[in-house]
């Protein structure tokens, strides 16, 4: 029996061991960078979130889903002009190119923020969950920033502009 439960607890330590190391090497293969919210006015809607998904692998990371518990309905969306009217459309998923970038810009590909609850304030912060192909999840906490807050290198309009799907 002695060496029964030391066999269980040897199992359970080796678990935990696997489980911990397993998350430094999700958090290893993709980085976020520049994440943020848009602020938005009392009586708003919807918002947008914008981040750089960075992947250190050699094959493509695709992501299906985006959801958050503070936001009722979390979605990929992009910006496309039809007929000369821009409009946006939802996407079903991103794929980060392997060893790449993918960007989620103003004007561009955004994540959709869905029947807030509340105004998006400056100052507070989003935690949104994005999942994988594979089921796994990546948590990102991205901070609620001013209209106009610049992000490297792209322009930052205050426009959503029409919503269709």
């Amino acid at each position: 029996m002695y060496i029964k439960n030391h066999g269980n607890y040897f199992m359970l330590a080796v678990g935990l061991l696997m489980a911990f190391f397993a998350n430094f090497a999700l958090a290893a293969d993709i980085s976020v960078e520049q994440a943020f919210v848009r602020a938005t006015p009392p009586g708003a809607a919807n918002g947008a979130a914008y981040l750089q998904l960075r992947n250190h692998t050699g094959k493509d990371i695709v992501f299906v889903s985006a959801s958050s518990r503070q936001i009722p309905r979390v979605e990929f969306h992009q910006h496309q002009q039809k007929h000369g009217t821009m409009h946006m459309m939802q996407v079903r998923e991103i794929s980060v190119p392997a060893n790449g970038e993918f960007h989620f810009m103003p004007g561009q590909h955004h994540i959709m923020l869905m029947g807030l609850l509340s105004p998006l304030s400056e100052g507070d912060s989003i935690r949104l969950q994005l999942m994988r192909a594979n089921g796994e999840l990546l948590e990102i906490d991205l901070p609620v920033k001013p209209v106009g807050h610049p992000i490297s290198g792209y322009s930052v309009h205050s426009s959503h502009g029409e919503h269709k799907q």
